[in-house]
């Protein structure tokens, strides 16, 4: 199998949460299924020495670039108007491309995968900007034509909004007990090692964090369970379950 990966999220010089989601899972694929072969795409307008040097800790021997000279930020305002095809620039070398920044452009060769971490744009529109509002309302428009992949690992901010998990997961491995809110993706991450709360609710926060105060025996045993859950949520892990689906898609 041929898997390319949309290297974008890789390239930022400071990286987001979808960047080291992206960089754990390509690790994780490479490492536990050398048999197949990877493909990292981007778009470079100058020579690509510099990103190359930026992916190479999330490339193993083996993998290879795919590079076409032209804009990305070009490339994503004329997909706004026109559906120029992806495969113009980037051939037909992969079996499936994964993109892991919700957006799926137009005209990809072979079958097609995208992550989306969060449906803030559903929930809360008003804190998103204008340009990434219509970026992401294009892309999303373009799923129902995509294998969907709702995240269950981390981005790098606590909310109530779903596919906020990252705190929750970084702190399980501590000693120290969580209170989670009760809104999806935490409950899912959590399970039953965590207090949890109502992220609407003003009472259920105090009454939350008043039991992880006042009851020892508690925190104690939420540690414990935290430890163990920490356990299953590994890189590997989610590469196993994401290698099904591509095997699926196949």
């Amino acid at each position: 199998m041929r898997i390319a990966f949309d290297a974008a999220p890789l390239l930022d010089e400071h990286m987001s949460g979808v960047g080291h989601c992206e960089a754990g899972l390509a690790l994780a694929l490479q490492r536990l299924y050398p048999e197949h072969a990877y493909i990292f795409n981007y778009f470079s307008v100058r020579g690509s020495a510099g990103k190359r040097q930026r992916l190479s800790p999330y490339m193993l021997p083996g993998s290879e670039t795919n590079t076409p000279t032209f804009s990305p930020l070009v490339y994503r305002m004329m997909t706004q108007f026109i559906p120029v095809p992806y495969r113009w620039f980037f051939g037909n070398k992969a079996d499936i491309t994964h993109y892991f920044n919700y957006i799926v452009p137009p005209g990809v060769s072979g079958r097609t995968l995208v992550t989306v971490h969060d449906m803030v744009i559903r929930a809360f529109p008003e804190t998103m900007r204008a340009r990434t509002k219509t970026l992401l309302r294009v892309g999303l428009g373009r799923i129902h034509r995509s294998r969907c992949c709702a995240s269950r690992l981390p981005l790098p901010l606590p909310a109530s909004a779903p596919g906020a998990s990252a705190p929750t997961a970084l702190h399980k491995p501590g000693s120290a007990a969580a209170g989670s809110f009760s809104a999806p993706s935490l409950p899912e991450v959590t399970g039953d090692c965590a207090v949890q709360i109502d992220p609407y609710d003003l009472d259920s926060m105090a009454q939350g964090m008043e039991q992880l105060y006042t009851d020892a025996a508690l925190r104690q045993d939420l540690a414990a369970r935290g430890r163990e859950r920490a356990k299953t949520l590994t890189w590997d892990a989610a590469a196993q379950d994401l290698m099904q689906v591509y095997q699926e898609l196949i």
